[in-house]
């Protein structure tokens, strides 16, 4: 017997998400509204900050009254009415748009900017392989399951390359629940910070088959609803409002239908020992200023708290270096969840390293008709025992025998300079290379023969000290890339030979023999900007740290401060080229006064001595001629008022307090103050 239900007037209506410009797909009809007369609306300037496709209505009374022959039970509270801001968009896709923009998707195993990125070859690293297959799929019945695999050893043994096979691998077999790949030199800053680490996790778990149709999506958009700002919160705050929550909501739904098959799944976290602070808002005043084994350790404490949680039913996958607060946070805190697997000589890599030479060097002898014999076993042999177990040296060293070039469709050779023309000439000026100790992991120098391997290929560069300043450039350009840190990239090629090169072409000259150590390769901006350039990028950490360590580099060492020196000298002496070479209306001009954001990390001299040798090119500055370049943007903070401000606080630095240097007096002369004037 169907149910007579009768309605009385309405009861006082409030919604909390509907604008004033739109209307609820699904509307009370006659039999519960009164005719529909009263039509749900958001009041003007009240919109909620993120798109809701959910009409929350509170009703303060009874919402059906009088209904006989049906029980209703308590009617007082909150009816929840579908609607579409957005023609064809459900919940799920209004919860992975929020995600999509606030995540990095150059971080996943699988994104563009990671399609070059290091894989095992074929019959490689089979052992280290299906150890971790094996922990994930049988870790669960172990009498002391551990839900942590903590993949470690040192600089180059090839964690990210295991750990890209096996993101790949169970892909495909819908064993992967998320990954997120961290890069201290990928061209995107998101990978080298914590602060897009769980939207990025969350996007990819909300996606998945078993997340699907359980409420999970309506759990994280009530989350992000209840807290529009919760990114701006910690990595806890954030794990359970866009992770832990939706999962319940999933165990709920669960509860009242048949529970689905057990699936091993497991989360993927690469190179956390590369995730470093990334400054974004002025700390509180007295607060002591993070590092990045703060920043690690958050991580870590979330990864664990997630993994301690019984609706939580993924395992998770760490690779990093063994440094030491990820090393004591696994050996303590997270002993009892934590398993390691140690990448050292009981892993075989010799034998992995062989397959490797074996397979590159049939590449090159099809390729050069070398002899079929080339290069023999002898000198495979010493070329795995200079490895030393360690792939980084390996690839590096079939780079460096290929004599590829650094930029994309050159052909030219600049190795040719030196009389290594062929791949034999390059491989026996390898073989000269000889350590004084044999490396291993316990030895006191165990990366002795991969820095012999690197000053070696400096040593091919015609101005040693000319390339060491360039690549310290490059390298603090993406740390602290000036307005492409907005976008989230490095500064482009271009840029970075806008700033040093004195003539055209110096670029080639200072980098053209280091294509086994750096390449050029194309970036795409992150998230929504429509941006695309080509970056240098180097092939492999082991690289910076070598520059950055004196005991490793040796005479090659160039300080930080003096890296500095060499930009900020650059700078003045390229700049009275700019007027000729830089229009006005160039798109570039804007990228290039921004280089001046950070006077203090970037624009400055870090002594007088440093100050007094860049003069003379200070002085050598046309600043009438720079004006109009300088002064076409007359907004208060546009680049160019920026880089105007930098360039004459640089100019003034190193003045006395009761007189200004030659230098100072030419840029802060009585026609640029003028000029300024009238700005």
């Amino acid at each position: 017997m169907e149910p007579n239900l009768h309605t009385e007037p309405p009861c006082q209506l409030k919604s909390s998400s509907v604008t004033s410009e739109q209307e609820p797909l699904m509307t009370l009809k006659d039999d519960l509204l009164n005719n529909g007369e009263n039509e749900i609306r958001h009041p003007r300037g009240h919109e909620p900050a993120f798109s809701n496709p959910y009409a929350v209505n509170h009703y303060y009374g009874p919402i059906i009254h009088r209904a006989t022959n049906v029980h209703a039970g308590p009617n007082h509270g909150t009816v929840m009415q579908w609607q579409s801001n957005e023609p064809g968009q459900t919940a799920p896709m209004t919860v992975l748009k929020f995600l999509a923009e606030n995540m990095a998707p150059g971080a996943m195993h699988d994104s563009e900017e990671r399609c070059d990125a290091p894989k095992c070859m074929p019959e490689t690293r089979v052992a280290v392989q299906d150890e971790i297959f094996s922990w994930v799929t049988d870790g669960h019945t172990e009498a002391a399951p551990k839900k942590i695999l903590w993949v470690t050893g040192p600089a180059g043994t090839g964690k990210t390359a295991i750990l890209g096979t096996i993101a790949d691998r169970y892909k495909e077999e819908g064993r992967l629940a998320a990954s997120f790949f961290f890069s201290s030199f990928s061209g995107s800053a998101d990978r080298r910070s914590k602060v897009r680490l769980i939207p990025t996790l969350a996007y990819q778990l909300l996606q998945h088959a078993t997340l699907r149709d359980t409420g999970a999506h309506l759990a994280a958009q009530e989350s992000i609803e209840r807290d529009p700002v919760i990114l701006k919160k910690r990595l806890q705050a954030q794990l359970d409002a866009l992770v832990l929550d939706p999962l319940r909501a999933r165990v709920r739904q669960h509860e009242n239908g048949s529970p689905q098959p057990y699936i091993p799944m497991t989360i993927i976290i690469d190179g956390l020992d590369e995730c470093d602070f990334v400054e974004n808002a002025s700390p509180e005043r007295g607060a002591q200023p993070r590092s990045k084994e703060d920043e690690q350790r958050e991580i870590l404490s979330v990864l664990l708290r997630a993994a301690l949680d019984p609706i939580f039913p993924f395992t998770i996958i760490i690779a990093s270096r063994p440094e030491r607060a990820i090393r004591d946070f696994f050996d303590t805190t997270a002993k009892d969840q934590t398993r390691t697997l140690f990448l050292d000589e009981t892993y075989n890599p010799d034998a992995d390293i062989r397959l490797f030479y074996n397979s590159r060097f049939s590449h090159l002898r099809r390729l050069f008709r070398l002899p079929d014999h080339w290069p023999g076993e002898v000198t495979i042999d010493l070329l795995v025992e200079n490895a030393s177990g360690q792939f980084v040296y390996a690839a590096t060293t079939v780079r460096f025998i290929e004599g590829a070039s650094m930029s994309p469709g050159n052909d030219g050779n600049t190795l040719n300079w030196h009389g290594l023309t062929t791949p034999d000439q390059r491989l026996k000026r390898i073989l000269q290379l000889r350590p004084t100790t044999r490396s291993s992991w316990s030895s006191p120098k165990p990366f002795e023969r991969l820095d012999i391997l690197y000053r070696s290929i400096i040593d091919t560069c015609p101005d040693r000290l000319l390339s060491m300043n360039w690549l310290h450039v490059i390298k603090v350009l993406k740390t602290y890339p000036p307005e492409f840190r907005t976008t989230g990239g490095a500064a482009p090629c271009w840029l970075i030979r806008l700033i040093l090169e004195l003539s055209p072409g110096e670029g080639q000259y200072a980098l053209g023999t280091l294509a086994s150590l750096l390449t050029e390769k194309k970036y795409s901006g992150s998230h929504s900007r429509n941006m695309s350039y080509i970056i240098y990028s180097f092939y492999h950490k082991s690289f910076l740290d070598f520059i950055d360590e004196p005991e490793r580099c040796g005479d090659l060492f160039v300080p930080r401060v003096e890296a500095r020196d060499f930009l900020t000298r650059r700078f003045f002496q390229t700049l009275r080229h700019h007027p000729n070479t830089v229009r006005v209306e160039d798109p570039k001009l804007r990228y290039y006064h921004t280089l001046g954001t950070d006077k203090n990390l970037l624009l400055s001299f870090s002594s007088k001595q440093a100050f007094k040798a860049a003069e003379a090119d200070m002085l050598a500055c046309d600043v009438h001629e720079w004006l109009p370049l300088a002064l076409h943007d007359s907004k208060r903070w546009s680049p160019a008022t920026q880089i105007r401000e930098i360039v004459l606080w640089v100019v003034h630095s190193r003045c006395t307090w009761y007189r200004c240097r030659p230098s100072c007096k030419h840029w802060r002369g009585t026609a640029l103050e003028e000029q300024l004037k009238k700005n």
